[in-house]
């Protein structure tokens, strides 16, 4: 199954994953475009990624939360992430799954599967642990009743005799 975001970019990117599958031994899928994979809408405002070291850890944990005017929290994105998983549960059927979506989504996704503690994760996103860059690759495997990550952020499919693209 393949899933994307609603925007433009991710859909690009999903139809040229789809035209390197078109290969007579691999099934292609089509893919299903689903706004619950669309990015933070961040109300016009700059998007805010981390918090100010010199802020307490009550303050931290507020990037969660915080909603700019016409913008949506962390939160918001994390409740939506877990409906299309409640619909990813009962379609997929342990089939494997392709996601094309964006960092934010990306990073909120690994939180809700990975059962992240909010500390643990803001620590993680201040180490810049979470950092993916665009068209990266990131893989979860279930183990047992978990979901684990087996690859995060990977670029090698990026590279070009060498050199990173």
């Amino acid at each position: 199954m393949l899933w994307t975001s609603p925007y433009l970019r991710a859909r690009q990117t999903a139809d040229l994953a789809l035209a390197e599958l078109k290969r007579p031994s691999l099934a292609c899928p089509k893919y299903r475009v689903d706004e619950r994979l669309r990015e933070r809408e961040s109300g016009g405002q700059l998007l805010r990624f981390a918090h100010d070291p010199q802020e307490g850890p009550a303050d931290a944990l507020a990037v969660f939360y915080d909603r700019p005017p016409g913008g949506e929290a962390w939160t918001d994105v994390v409740l939506r992430l877990r409906s299309w998983l409640g619909d990813l549960d009962r379609r997929a059927r342990g089939c494997p799954v392709f996601v094309f979506a964006h960092h934010q989504v990306i990073m909120l996704l690994r939180y809700v599967l990975e059962e992240t503690p909010d500390r643990d994760f803001l620590a993680m996103l201040g180490r810049g642990e979470l950092d993916v860059a665009n068209t990266s690759v990131s893989r979860w495997v279930r183990v047992g009743g978990r979901v684990e990550p087996e690859v995060w952020g990977c670029v090698e499919h990026l590279e070009q005799e060498g050199d990173r693209l």
